[in-house]
């Protein structure tokens, strides 16, 4: 697929891309999960679940991202701002977890509208991480300090990427195909955060705090 070159228009806090409302329209039934999942952090706002939380998105994310980095068609410029995966592992190294990755299930991304899909869900939930920083700050200002560059790397332009990908996916042929990959992404998204991670204790491959070697 071919995308056209056309540049991507100025940034406002309202969106003008019809893709964009095409998906949040599409996706809505997914939404409400997916926030509870994000924030479900602060049903115990302590480090160690603080830990548990990063680790568990660094395993999705891994796996997302590293398919995603491969996608040819779309320009470096676009996705390498994007990738969040280094920065929860500073995250957590900071906080003397391992990064060390373990084999999840994810559906193939091997196209444009793939990692588009996938990126529109990994970019909704950026639009809510400066809000999550803030209720945590009450109870982990210390571990915050050293540990929030996932959360606030992009604070003060979140929109404009945001945009920025409403932009791109204006100019996608197979937008249905978009569509179709953002639900799903959504279902396995909520698989992994809710049965992997819950406040009292973490269910999955990461086995407590451990210093990275």
């Amino acid at each position: 697929m071919q995308l056209a070159t056309a540049p991507v228009m100025a940034v406002a806090r309202v969106s003008v891309s019809l893709a964009l409302a095409a998906l949040d329209r599409a996706t809505a039934e997914y939404h409400a999960d997916a926030d509870a999942d994000l924030f479900r952090v602060l049903d115990e706002p302590i480090r160690a679940r603080y830990g548990e939380f990063l680790a568990t998105v660094f395993e999705l994310e891994h796996a997302v991202e590293a398919r995603i980095a491969c996608i040819e068609e779309l320009p470096i410029s676009f996705v390498g701002p994007r990738l969040k995966t280094a920065r929860l592992a500073a995250d957590l190294l900071a906080l003397g977890r391992t990064t060390e990755v373990h084999s999840i299930d994810v559906p193939a991304i091997d196209d444009v509208e793939h990692a588009l899909g996938w990126f529109y869900v990994l970019q909704r939930n950026t639009l809510q991480h400066l809000r999550l920083y803030r209720a945590l700050v009450p109870h982990l200002r210390t571990t915050l300090q050293m540990a929030s560059r996932y959360l606030t790397t992009h604070a003060g332009d979140v929109y404009q990427r945001w945009h920025e990908l409403g932009g791109y996916l204006d100019r996608v042929d197979r937008l249905a195909a978009v569509l179709d990959v953002a639900r799903e992404a959504f279902q396995v998204q909520h698989l992994h955060l809710a049965s992997r991670y819950r406040p009292g204790g973490y269910i999955g491959g990461f086995c407590g705090p451990r210093l990275a070697k």
